[in-house]
């Protein structure tokens, strides 16, 4: 796999009836990550989510985190919570992928 294939893209910051969320292209690889994080900060993460063979990561998410992470169909891309997306940031890195901030995402960049 090429690094191309291992970045993520934050392109854009939407206001959606449930908050800002971050609109990011992604790899197919990042789907179980994705889905591995917190939904709510009320949840844990979600070992059930990753393949069978893809080890647990080694990551402790804050006890707020949160990312309401859901599959925007027309858009074909993931949107994120934006509130929690720096820290959703530091948990893509630490599982090996790179994380690129697209120009429409301005208040982003100030953390990477």
């Amino acid at each position: 796999m090429t690094e191309d294939e291992l970045t993520i893209v934050a392109e854009e910051i939407v206001e959606t009836r449930f908050g800002e969320k971050v609109y990011i292209d992604s790899p197919y690889e990042a789907k179980q990550y994705i889905k591995f994080m917190p939904w709510s900060a009320d949840d844990g993460a979600n070992p059930e989510e990753l393949e069978s063979d893809t080890p647990v990561p080694d990551f402790e998410f804050s006890d707020e985190f949160e990312t309401h992470a859901s599959w925007d169909a027309d858009e074909y891309k993931w949107a994120l919570d934006a509130t929690t997306f720096n820290e959703a940031i530091e948990f893509f890195k630490s599982v090996g992928f790179e994380v690129e901030i697209g120009d429409r995402v301005g208040g982003l960049q100030q953390t990477l």
